[in-house]
C-alpha cells in the first residue's frame, strides 16, 4: 500500500504557508522490481515548491513535474538483486507545496495519471498497489473585515474605509472594482496595490453628483490567496445634522417684562459640511400670557444646514421676570389750626 501524508499531519495551514506531504510505503514490500504512480492536486490551491525522490537500493528515481502533477518512475532491472523489500514508512517521495488557494479543501492524491500506478516483483508479475484516500487539507483563507464608511461631503474628495485584520494569515494587497453608476460619476478603479494600514483612503470625485456609489473590495496576499469580493459604499452628501450648543443651564432674571427682550447674541451651531450654522427664531413663549408683572419668557431657535437637515435639538434662552420688591415711606403727620388747611 501507498500512502499520502503530511510530514507532521498537517490538517489546516494558513493561505500563504508552505506545507510537505509524504509518500511512504504502508504496508511493506516484498521482493519489489518496479514501481511507478503520480500524484496531482489543484494548482489552483496549490503551487508545487520542489520535490525530491530518495534512492532506492542505489537507484534513483525517476519522474516528472507540472502545476498539477508529479510522476514517480522506478526499477531495479540493473541491479543483480532483482527483487527487494521496501519496509513500512519508506519514504519514496517528498513534496513541499505553497497553499496560494483560498478555498478548502486542497486535495492531494496518488493516482495513475499521467503515469499508470502500477508495481512488478522479480517474477514479472505485475499488480496495483492500494492507496490511500487523498490528503485533505483545510485552509484558512485570506480575509478583510471592511468598516463603514463615513459620508462624504460634496466637493470633498476622499473617503476613508477603516478596516480590519485576522492574526494570520494577513493580506498585504488589495483591489477595488466600482460599479458603472460610480465609474460614471468619474469614480476610478483601483488595481491590486499595497494595502497600507487601515484605513484605506478612497479618491472621490469632486463633481460627484450626492447620492450612493458601491464598489467591490478584495484583498490577497503576495499576489494568491485572493479574498471573495466585499461590498463597499461611499456616500456622496450631507447626511448630519447641525451640533447645537448647549442652552443656558440658568434663566437670565428681569424685573421687568420690558426686558425680556430676544438675546443680542443667538450662538450658531456647527455643521460638519456647512460649518457655522445660525440659528432661526421659532417660538416666543410667555408664561403667563402675557407677563403682567412676574413670570417667564422663552426664547427658542432651530438649527438647518444647506442640505435641510434640521439638529435634533433646539437652543433656548429663557428668561424670569421677577417685580423687585420696593420700601414703603414712613408714616408722617401735620398739626393744622383749621380744616380748611387740610
Amino acid at each position: 500500500m501507498l500512502t499520502l501524508s503530511g510530514g507532521v499531519d498537517p490538517t489546516t495551514q494558513d493561505c500563504g504557508s508552505n506545507v510537505t506531504y509524504e509518500v511512504k510505503v504502508g504496508d511493506s514490500f516484498f521482493d519489489i522490481a518496479a514501481l511507478q504512480f503520480s500524484v496531482e492536486w489543484d494548482d489552483t490551491q496549490l503551487q508545487l515548491l520542489s520535490q525530491t525522490r530518495p534512492d532506492i537500493n542505489g537507484i534513483t528515481p525517476g519522474g516528472m513535474e507540472a502545476s498539477n502533477y508529479a510522476t514517480f518512475t522506478w526499477s531495479n532491472n540493473d541491479n543483480p538483486e532483482y527483487g527487494i523489500d521496501l519496509p513500512d514508512n519508506t519514504v519514496l517521495m517528498t513534496l513541499t507545496f505553497k497553499v496560494v488557494g483560498n478555498t478548502s479543501p486542497a486535495l492531494i492524491s496518488i493516482t495513475g495519471n499521467p503515469t499508470p500506478l502500477e508495481a512488478s516483483n522479480s517474477s514479472y508479475i505485475d499488480f496495483i498497489p492500494a492507496v490511500n484516500a487523498p490528503a485533505s487539507l483545510t485552509v484558512t483563507p485570506v480575509t478583510i473585515t471592511p468598516g463603514a464608511i463615513a459620508p462624504v461631503c460634496p466637493g470633498n474628495t476622499s473617503a476613508s474605509l477603516p478596516y480590519t485584520l485576522p492574526a494570520a494569515p494577513q493580506a498585504n494587497q488589495y483591489t477595488i472594482d466600482f460599479n458603472s453608476a460610480a465609474e460614471a460619476q468619474g469614480f476610478t478603479d483601483v488595481a491590486y496595490t499595497t494595502l497600507p494600514a487601515s484605513p484605506i483612503v478612497i479618491t472621490v470625485p469632486g463633481g460627484a453628483a450626492p447620492g450612493t456609489y458601491t464598489g467591490t473590495l478584495k484583498v490577497r496576499l503576495d499576489g494568491n490567496c485572493e479574498s471573495a469580493g466585499y461590498s463597499i459604499s461611499v456616500v456622496v452628501g450631507d447626511l448630519e445634522p447641525p451640533v447645537v450648543p448647549s442652552s443656558p443651564a440658568s434663566p437670565t432674571i428681569v424685573s421687568c417684562p420690558a426686558a425680556a427682550v430676544a438675546p443680542a447674541v443667538v450662538p450658531t451651531a456647527t455643521d460638519n459640511c456647512d460649518g457655522a450654522v445660525a440659528g432661526v427664531l421659532i417660538s416666543t413663549v410667555s408664561t403667563p400670557d402675557p407677563v403682567t408683572c412676574e413670570g417667564t419668557v422663552v426664547y427658542t431657535y432651530s438649527y438647518t444646514d444647506m442640505a435641510g437637515n434640521t439638529a435634533v435639538s433646539n437652543w433656548v434662552y429663557t428668561y424670569t421676570i421677577e417685580r423687585l420688591d420696593f420700601a414703603m415711606p414712613a408714616n408722617e403727620g401735620s398739626t393744622i389750626n383749621c380744616a380748611a388747611q387740610l
